[in-house]
C-alpha cells in the first residue's frame, strides 16, 4: 500500500504530512491540515461477502 505524495480532491491539491494507523494527514498549499481514511483515498478495497443461506439437510430433497 503506497501513500500518494500528492493528493487531489475538490480542486484542491493535499500535500502529504503525516500517516497515523486509521488516516493519513494532508496539508494544502494555504497551510489547511485535513485528514482522509484510507478507503476515502482508495487504498482500501471494501470487502463484501455473500449472503450464507443456512440449508437444513434432513429437508433437502434430491
Amino acid at each position: 500500500m503506497q501513500i500518494p505524495e500528492i493528493y487531489k480532491s475538490n480542486n484542491r491539491k493535499y500535500y502529504f504530512v503525516k500517516q497515523y494507523p486509521n488516516f493519513v494527514m494532508y496539508q494544502t498549499e494555504n497551510g489547511i491540515a485535513e485528514c482522509f481514511s484510507y478507503h476515502e483515498l482508495g487504498l482500501v478495497e471494501e470487502m463484501i461477502e455473500p449472503p450464507k443461506y443456512d440449508l437444513n439437510v434432513e429437508k433437502v430433497v434430491v
